[in-house]
């Protein structure tokens, strides 16, 4: 006898004829049924990081097959087959009954099988699964939109309105909270000549709303209810509030995630049995605070003091610094500061500066405190140079240039010697506070001029609070508190969302902050496909939300994009994979379009590039991104794709600079040890020095770093031995390969068929490529234009393999 699972709305279970009503209230043992059928063919590992992560192996595995067997001893055998290490169930589903005649294009088959939300008023404490339900209750509930909507049109353009008007009111009991599906009764029952019936349903509906979700009815379905009361003629075909190309274009694609209730995955609690060395854990949790930092201008609450801007670029005055040393002894250096600092300034696109020439005119005709006297600009930038017997002292203030208030002063003292090293010195550090201190306000204010709502602005506010709350906490590992704030911050702006329908921000900044948790639960559980699966998906629907409250939002697009990128690398799927990069693409592009000083967007997209190996379309994306703002939290990725698209053009001087600067700004960087490795081991006009690349391994910390990254040594030893081989030592560099012949590592193939080209011996660099390309077919098709493989371009052997692989 087969089991049957109803989850569409009231979940029931039936083995043959006979009902289970005890098994629905087992929620463990359903939620794992549910889970099994619906996946139906699923590792055993990823059962147990679903449902038991906080258990060590033995434990985890136990509970699972105790689970199995309680399951079986109700259902029979027959419905599940335990293999090695898969779980493969045979279940009826009525869902997957919905999603298959949905996507077979049989309409009336599948609004049959949809009985209501999936799992409708179950839920279990587990964040995980949680978030594998929304993201299914999303993809079906957003489905079933489409092909109800799609099917009342079809009612409305045959002349069918009666039929019309029965499909409106199915769909307002399948689901009575949804936005549309209220709209389209109401202006069906009036339609059809309804119209008390259609206010009497408005005013229903109105009330529900306020009492289970605390909001108003949308401005349109108001809108549509007003014209009713004037007695206005209702279209037939009005437009309804969810039809938008946003949700048009995602439906039968990879599912979103989620409705608008806060949901905030909490890290794993795998972390807790995290025990690699302290050093360790900080450098992790430092790159995840960095990669939340990277959200930037949401961590600072405006200050009263500070102009605030939002539809022009900022004003600033960089005023000549005053020399303070006796007989004015540091006068041109004074100048020198001046004027590179404005210059460094005026790249920025944020500011409008005044030139130095202007500069000066303006200091010989104001008064000697000209610091508070120039109005007209936003901000104005002074200070002075000073020396004693220490040496040489700045002073660099920014004021209010309304006001003459001082927004901001910094101090920078050095000995006399080092004098030209205070010009970059001071530059760059003004450049960075101007960013902090005045980018991250003129962007609050542009967000603040999006919404009228002042109850959703304060929610934004202090949203953006817990957020940083959050950040500092996960600097200190303090993972308890980190889940805290997170969830109350997406609390808060899922309210904020809420009070403003209209306003796009709190739905990005939803979405930007769940797609930064994957990087650190990518450092914790880097084998968490899943997890990072469901992350994604949900980033996704906020992405979607906020673009349907704003088209030309270009931070929605750009999301949107990045989420899309980053779903196609865990795509299984060769086309999957394509789709998605190629929408991710659009996605991006468009944001460009719609904001071109979008440096996130930008750089995402040449991101995107460089894993297409479209080296200088990549180059291209990054060099805008880069000019956009150098002193930007992103600049180190950007120039590691400078660097990554210029070596693999050839561009070999291009590419050492991009890296020596990587490597001054940031020396802590992984993939700043990676470019001086890829330089002497494969660029033709570096000399290889091995020795040099010893010594970055032992600064790096490369030894410790392989406790989490287990492959990451070998590999770097591996580009070592291409050093060897370049610098005539083909001992050394065979020596190494024996150490290292792991073949589970698809990039240790890759790197040992790199050191194989540069000792000459072609046949060997293709056998490991040909299993590398067995291992990732996906990226097979690249090889020919990775830089270590250029000599086997006329290679026979490397030529079927390409053509194979393509």
């Amino acid at each position: 006898m087969s089991v049957q699972l109803t989850t569409l709305g009231a979940v029931r279970v039936f083995r043959g004829e006979t009902e289970l009503p005890e098994l629905p209230a087992q929620r463990l043992r359903l939620a794992l049924l549910v889970y099994l059928a619906l996946e139906r063919d699923v590792s055993r590992e990823s059962v147990l990081a679903m449902f038991w992560p906080e258990r060590d192996n033995g434990r985890g595995k136990h509970a699972l097959r105790q689970m199995l067997y309680e399951l079986r001893q109700a259902l029979g055998e027959d419905w599940v087959e335990l293999r090695r290490d898969r779980i493969v169930a045979s279940v009826s589903v009525d869902a997957l009954e919905f999603e298959a005649a949905a996507g077979e294009g049989r309409v009336e088959d599948a609004l049959r099988a949809y009985g209501g939300p999936f799992l409708l008023g179950f839920s279990l404490d587990n964040r995980s699964f949680e978030a594998w339900v929304e993201r299914r209750r999303a993809h079906i509930g957003r489905t079933f939109r489409r092909l109800q909507r799609d099917h009342i049109a079809r009612l409305i353009a045959a002349d069918d309105p009666d039929g019309a008007l029965v499909a409106a009111r199915r769909w307002v009991e399948l689901d009575p909270l949804e936005d549309e599906a209220a709209h389209t009764l109401i202006e069906r029952l009036a339609a059809s000549g309804e119209r008390a019936d259609a206010l009497q349903y408005y005013e229903t509906y109105e009330q529900q709303l306020a009492a289970e979700l605390e909001v108003e009815p949308l401005d349109e379905t108001k809108a549509l209810v007003a014209a009713i009361r004037a007695g206005d003629a209702v279209p037939q075909d009005i437009i309804r509030p969810h039809r938008d190309p946003v949700e048009q274009a995602s439906a039968g694609g990879p599912a979103a995630a989620g409705d608008a209730r806060p949901y905030v995955p909490s890290v794993p609690a795998r972390a807790a049995r995290w025990s690699q060395s302290r050093l360790l854990r900080r450098g992790l949790v430092a790159a995840a605070v960095i990669a939340a930092i990277s959200v930037g201008v949401f961590f600072a609450r405006p200050r009263p003091g500070i102009p605030l801007v939002a539809d022009r670029q900022v004003t600033l005055a960089v005023l000549p610094l005053d020399d303070r040393t006796p007989g004015q002894s540091l006068k041109q250096l004074a100048l020198e500061l001046t004027e590179t600092l404005a210059q460094s300034l005026a790249r920025s696109p944020l500011f409008d500066v005044i030139s130095p020439k202007g500069v000066q005119f303006l200091n010989e005709v104001a008064a000697e405190d000209s610091l508070r006297e120039v109005p007209q600009y936003d901000f104005v930038v002074g200070g002075s140079v000073s020396s004693d017997e220490r040496g040489i002292r700045l002073v660099v203030e920014v004021l209010n240039g309304r006001s003459g208030s001082i927004v901001h002063s910094e101090v920078v003292e050095r000995p006399p010697e080092e004098s030209r090293i205070l010009v970059e010195d001071v530059v760059q550090q003004a450049a960075t506070i101007l960013r902090r201190e005045i980018g991250a306000e003129v962007e609050i204010a542009r967000v603040r001029a999006r919404t009228g709502n002042e109850e959703a602005w304060q929610h934004f506010l202090d949203a953006r609070e817990s957020l940083e709350a959050a950040v500092l906490a996960l600097g200190a590992g303090d993972f308890a508190t980190f889940d805290k704030e997170q969830v109350r911050s997406d609390t808060l702006l899922a309210t904020a969302a809420r009070l403003d329908r209209r306003w796009a921000e709190p739905m990005a900044l939803r979405g930007r902050m769940i797609e930064k948790r994957v990087s650190l639960l990518h450092a914790l559980t880097p084998n968490d496909t899943m997890a990072t699966r469901d992350l994604l998906e949900r980033a996704l629907w906020c992405a979607e939300e906020a673009m349907r409250r704003d088209p030309r939002y270009a931070e929605g697009w750009a999301l949107r994009g990045s989420v899309r990128h980053q779903l196609a690398r865990l795509a299984h799927d060769s086309r999957e994979q394509r789709s998605l990069q190629q929408m991710a693409e659009a996605d991006l592009v468009r944001a460009t379009e719609l904001d071109e000083l979008h440096q996130g967007a930008w750089g995402q997209l040449a991101e995107l590039l460089l894993n297409r190996n479209d080296y200088r379309a990549a180059k291209s994306a990054a060099q805008r991104a880069y000019r956009l703002d150098p002193v930007a939290p992103q600049v180190p990725t950007l120039i590691n794709h400078l660097f990554v698209s210029s070596f693999e053009l050839g561009e070999d001087e291009e590419a050492e600079s991009w890296c020596l600067l990587g490597r001054i700004q940031s020396p802590e960087a992984p993939p700043f040890l990676y470019c001086l490795m890829a330089l002497h081991a494969w660029a033709d006009s570096i000399p290889p020095q091995p020795a040099v690349l010893r010594r970055a391994m032992e600064r790096y910390g490369v030894a410790q770093l392989g406790r989490v990254q287990p492959e990451l040594p070998a590999r770097l030893e591996t580009m070592i031995a291409a050093a060897f081989a370049r610098a005539a030592a083909p001992d050394s560099a065979r020596a190494i390969l024996r150490r290292h012949t792991d073949g589970s590592d698809p990039g240790l193939l890759w790197l040992r068929a790199s050191v194989h080209v540069q000792l000459g011996e072609d046949s060997a660099a293709v056998a490991l490529l040909q299993q590398y390309a067995d291992r990732d077919p996906a990226a097979a098709a690249a090889i020919a234009r990775r830089r270590p493989f250029w000599r086997l371009a006329h290679d026979p052997g490397f030529d079927r393999l390409i053509a194979a692989a393509r």
